[in-house]
């Protein structure tokens, strides 16, 4: 949170910086540059706020116990059922776990084909 709120500053400071050096160069479109500069400020700085908050008021310490149950495999119900990944040079079809063929037992393979714009 903390180099976020850095890198926010950081750009803040870039925006204007540039709209005030095109206002002082006299560039034709130096009004329109401080117009976005403000603009990007106004929201940059809502986000720095929120990011000042956030480092007192958050769930770190949930997470972290949550994360570390999690190494420790208090969840590994979870994986259960998830297909394999095996490490290949190329692609490869996917393997489930268990070990069952990845096509339903109708022949149809459970995994869609992507949707595109021409359809």
């Amino acid at each position: 949170r903390a180099v976020d709120v850095g890198m926010d500053l950081l750009a803040m400071t870039v925006a204007v910086a540039r709209a005030q050096r095109m206002r002082a160069e006299g560039h034709p479109q130096a009004d329109t540059a401080v117009e976005l500069s403000d603009m990007f400020c106004r929201i940059t700085r809502d986000r720095v706020r929120q990011s000042f908050y956030g480092l007192w008021h958050n769930e770190d310490g949930a997470s972290r116990k949550v994360s570390n149950a999690f190494l420790d495999g208090r969840y590994s119900w979870m994986e259960e059922g998830l297909v394999e990944i095996i490490d290949r040079p190329h692609p490869a079809p996917a393997t489930p776990v268990n070990g069952s063929s990845p096509v339903a037992e109708d022949g149809v393979s459970g995994i869609s084909e992507p949707v595109t714009a021409a359809e």
